[in-house]
């Protein structure tokens, strides 16, 4: 568990979540980062400027390598501010047997963790793109485990896995 400069009580609230979880996992590292406060070039807490984005990829680079070295069966990744109330999410992600897999995160607009479309052009470095399929799943009227093209937020890496090998955050490819 990591975080990032957090002006809330983010590290407060992981802190307690692995006081009364930790001994269920087979391992957690607990990296708080309190400093620095803000990146020079950031307008306010929620502006990702490219070095905050870097840093954050690092971190997650960090637990997978230190996950692969542990020789852990898999790696989840929870940003602080996602939950997931079904206590049997996790068996879920496990049952389906993906490289990579992430819960739907329920939200009160159509946003989700997860895009159904990438625009082809190189230009853009692929940014969302609508499709038909999207709705239709984040409203629950296709139901299941669907390929998509990105997820972000929330999401379970199978180590045990061959393609897990070709899966990093940083540097970026």
């Amino acid at each position: 568990a990591a975080t990032d400069h957090n002006v809330d009580n983010t590290t407060a609230v992981v802190r307690e979540w692995l006081k009364n979880v930790q001994n269920l996992y087979h391992d957690v590292e607990w990296r708080p980062m309190e400093d620095p406060q803000s990146y020079p070039e950031e307008i306010g807490p929620k502006h990702w400027p490219s070095s905050r984005f870097t840093h954050v990829m690092k971190l997650r680079q960090a637990a997978l390598r230190a996950a692969r070295e542990k020789w852990s069966d898999y790696i989840l990744f929870i940003d602080a501010d996602n939950l997931l109330t079904n206590p049997q999410t996790l068996n879920l992600m496990i049952a389906e047997n993906k490289t990579l897999v992430a819960p739907m995160l329920e939200s009160r607009s159509l946003y989700s963790n997860f895009w159904c479309g990438i625009t082809p052009q190189a230009s853009d470095h692929g940014y969302y793109k609508r499709t038909l399929d999207y709705p239709l799943i984040r409203e629950w009227k296709r139901t299941g485990c669907f390929a998509v093209p990105m997820i972000h937020s929330t999401f379970l890496i199978d180590l045990r896995k061959e393609a897990s090998t070709k899966l990093m955050f940083y540097p970026p490819h």
